[in-house]
């Protein structure tokens, strides 16, 4: 089965990074307010910042590698996952963050306001990524590994159109994308999702961080 979109005449954004990222394929991509184009640089970071996520883990985003571009969309996709996830959990339409209506800190006073807690949206990132793990690890007990996250082999294929040669491209089309630069991408959505890389799968430990240690048998690491 195709992916629904082609990652060649994109932006490189999250949701060309969760075709192959993501437990369920294909159809399964996190539609992200990044799908637009012509964002700079600067409305992604303030934007990114609404979400709830460390300083530290923003500054690791943005910072600049020669296989990244402006920024580096394997560490970012992780948080978008897991805002997906809560978006689900929610109730909530993901259309409300595309068109750039709504937030990590919006959703957090609207789930505080419902629940009477007191949740930051830092932990509210969090319970998204108990859910991105626990979809993981229904994968990984059907003997998924990291060669199931695999981009399609036609992506890195140039594309002949009317307005000429198309290649896959970072973000803001500074540089071609190679096989290895994706592949040092997923390195590192795999660090930052404190899994092991050699096996795509998540580590028992950061499943005990999770409070989800009784799952944790699913894994060898």
């Amino acid at each position: 089965m195709d992916f629904i979109y082609d990652g060649r005449p994109s932006n490189f954004h999250p949701l060309m990074m969760t075709f192959f990222t993501r437990p369920r394929p294909h159809h399964g991509g996190s539609h992200t307010r990044t799908n637009s184009r012509n964002k700079t640089i600067e409305e992604i970071r303030e934007q990114v910042e609404r979400w709830g996520i460390s300083q530290e883990a923003v500054d690791r985003i943005f910072t600049e590698a020669p296989y990244t571009g402006k920024f580096n969309v394997g560490r970012y996709t992780r948080y978008m996952e897991d805002m997906m996830r809560v978006k689900n959990a929610l109730g909530l339409c993901s259309i409300y963050t595309y068109q750039g209506l709504i937030f990590g800190d919006d959703m957090t006073q609207l789930y505080n306001a419902a629940t009477d807690e007191n949740l930051s949206p830092g932990e509210l990132v969090e319970h998204g990524e108990r859910i991105s793990n626990l979809a993981k690890l229904i994968n990984v007990r059907e003997g998924f590994t990291r060669a199931d996250d695999k981009v399609p082999e036609v992506w890195f294929r140039p594309m002949e159109s009317p307005e000429g040669r198309i290649e896959m491209q970072d973000y803001y089309q500074t540089k071609v994308l190679t096989k290895e630069d994706v592949d040092r991408l997923l390195d590192d959505y795999y660090e930052e999702r404190g899994w092991d890389p050699k096996t795509g799968q998540p580590t028992k430990e950061r499943l005990e961080q999770l409070g989800l240690k009784e799952y944790s048998e699913e894994v060898k690491s």
